[in-house]
């Protein structure tokens, strides 16, 4: 008999047998659907293959694909996200700004995303870097006191904002680096420590415990061990290079003894042509006769224009090229003392020579030619600029 519904007004006496008989096309015993049943009507079972972005079957299918493009087979790391390397491909990748902690005090390469803490205590240490790529970026820092060097080289050539390798000197002196799409990397920050008031070992130093970030021909962790004396009307320019772009604004020093009653104090920065090893005054500060009247800490003494001398009141340094950091004291009485160092006699070798003292100075003079007349000079005080 073909299953129906029972007929209304009818079927007396067969309605219940009539629509047990209707139920059970599409129902077992239990009240379930069959599965046959639900097959026949195009329904999804419980052994179904799942498709378009799922794998598997159902009712606990797997993502596999997102549009179309297929997932990563394995599970991801901490910290990473689902990338799309590509049109086609997908993966796990770190955050860009997830940085991996690493100390090391041997030579060793950088990874992507890894913060170098270099302890280079024991010796002086080489860091390669890695295969340089737009936006991927690594951090070093040198965690020591020690006068070792951490240096950081490129792979295949790769250079830091034009040069060939970036050098630390001072205890946490460090630097990010940036792949520029170029294969070659941008040097986005140093920063260079500043020893405390009792200065390195214990000495007294020429710092108040502030850390600068900027240019340092000779760093203060190195320069804070003696006493520079530079005689009163004695322009001395401090040469070095700079190793990642900054803009500066003040300039650094710090007496030990001051002068008494000078006419004239100034310091000022010289873009050096590393051709003709001429240093052209570029930014100065104003003339302040007490500029160094405070000993024993460091005065930060803002450029300055008058609004028709040409100077600016900042200055853009370009990594990779030569600077001088110069300061001058006129008239008076009293030789002023700084804190630095004395030069040996290998430094006058150095191209640009490292230090130049130019006598019977009335101001820093527009312009000079460093090593040619310069009076070499054995004292060679600090200069900072941030």
């Amino acid at each position: 008999m073909t299953a129906r519904l029972p007929i209304v007004g009818g079927d007396d006496n067969d309605w219940g047998t009539i629509l047990n008989g209707f139920l059970s096309v599409s129902h077992d015993v239990d009240g379930t659907l069959r599965q046959s049943a639900v097959e026949q009507a195009g329904g999804l079972t419980s052994d179904t293959a799942a498709g378009r972005d799922l794998s598997g079957t159902l009712p606990d299918p797997t993502v596999a694909r997102i549009n179309g493009i297929a997932l990563p087979g394995t599970a991801p790391s901490a910290n990473q996200v689902l990338t799309a390397t590509s049109a086609t491909t997908t993966a796990w990748q770190s955050l860009a700004n997830a940085m991996n902690m690493r100390s090391v005090s041997a030579n060793t390469s950088v990874a992507i995303n890894d913060y170098l803490q270099v302890d280079a205590s024991g010796g002086a240490i080489t860091i390669t870097a890695p295969v340089s790529a737009a936006g991927q970026q690594f951090s070093v820092e040198k965690t020591d006191a020690s006068a070792f060097i951490v240096t950081v080289q490129g792979t295949s050539g790769a250079t830091f904002d034009g040069n060939t390798t970036v050098q630390f000197t001072t205890q946490n002196g460090g630097a990010t680096f940036i792949g520029d799409g170029t294969g070659n990397w941008r040097v986005k920050s140093i920063t260079v420590n500043t020893p405390g008031a009792q200065g390195p070992q214990g000495s007294v130093g020429p710092g108040v415990g502030a850390p600068l970030t900027g240019f340092e021909p000779v760093a203060r962790i190195v320069a804070g061990f003696q006493t520079a004396t530079v005689n009163r009307g004695v322009a001395v320019l401090v040469c070095g290079q700079a190793y990642a772009a900054a803009t500066v604004q003040h300039l650094h020093a710090t007496a030990k003894t001051s002068p008494s009653a000078p006419t004239l104090c100034r310091m000022g920065i010289y873009a050096i042509d590393a051709a003709t090893q001429v240093a052209t005054l570029v930014a100065r500060t104003s003339n302040n006769t007490g500029l160094f009247a405070s000993i024993y800490s460091t005065i930060s003494e803002p450029l300055f224009t008058d609004g028709s001398d040409g100077y600016p009141t900042s200055y853009n340094l370009v990594a990779g090229n030569y600077y001088a950091l110069a300061l001058v004291v006129v008239g008076g009485s009293v030789d002023p003392q700084y804190f630095g160092m004395p030069c040996w006699g290998g430094m006058s070798g150095l191209n640009p020579v490292l230090i130049n003292g130019f006598e019977s100075q009335g101001d820093l003079a527009a312009s000079y030619t460093l090593g040619a007349g310069a009076a070499f000079s054995a004292d060679l005080p600090w200069i900072g600029a941030t």
